[in-house]
């Protein structure tokens, strides 16, 4: 698996990205750097996701309810 890492200006994540393969976002946490990821989303969560304001309040919100855990 290769991923491409953006870095985001965010007051929770240092980076995210998405496989489209597995249809998974990884996300890398401030606190700790814990890497972490949200399963079963599709290219148009993943679209809805980058263009989110608050990238933190999308993960609660939308990102939470999807299969997810410590990558």
């Amino acid at each position: 698996m290769s991923i491409e890492w953006i870095e985001v200006s965010s007051e929770r994540i240092t980076h995210y990205a998405y496989d489209n393969e597995s249809a998974t976002i990884y996300v890398i946490f401030k606190k700790g750097g814990t890497q972490w990821r949200y399963e079963d989303c599709t290219a148009e969560i993943w679209e809805q996701f980058q263009l989110a304001d608050s990238k933190g309040k999308f993960i609660s919100e939308e990102l939470n309810h999807h299969p997810h855990g410590a990558a």
